[in-house]
């Protein structure tokens, strides 16, 4: 699989992080060489079975199933109230999105 430095710059300005041009090259040098060392793990076919992805300790979900409770007016209340920003009955957020993008 090629990567190419514009990849990198594409994943920062998606992270919204800021990459100096040499540290993209370094970025580039150092993936490129992960992922030439993935290529040649993945072209082994002899491996024993607990070297694969498959998982060999059958572990089992030990976390309890999500429980919907109603939530009171006075928490509701208490909630909205130390939100820093609202509107109305809703929490005002920061915006994730860019307009146009």
């Amino acid at each position: 699989m090629e990567f190419k430095k514009e990849q990198i710059e594409y994943l920062a300005e998606l992270s919204k992080l800021h990459v100096d041009t040499d540290k993209v090259e370094e970025l580039h040098k150092q993936l490129k060489s992960i992922l030439e060392y993935i290529g040649q793990l993945t072209a082994l076919d002899d491996l024993p079975a607990t070297a694969k992805f498959d998982d060999p300790v059958k572990t089992v979900n030990v976390w309890r199933d999500d429980i919907i409770k109603p939530l009171s007016e006075e928490d509701r209340r208490a909630i909205l109230d130390s939100a820093p920003d609202k509107q109305e009955d809703l929490i005002r957020t920061k915006p994730v999105f860019k307009n146009g993008k």
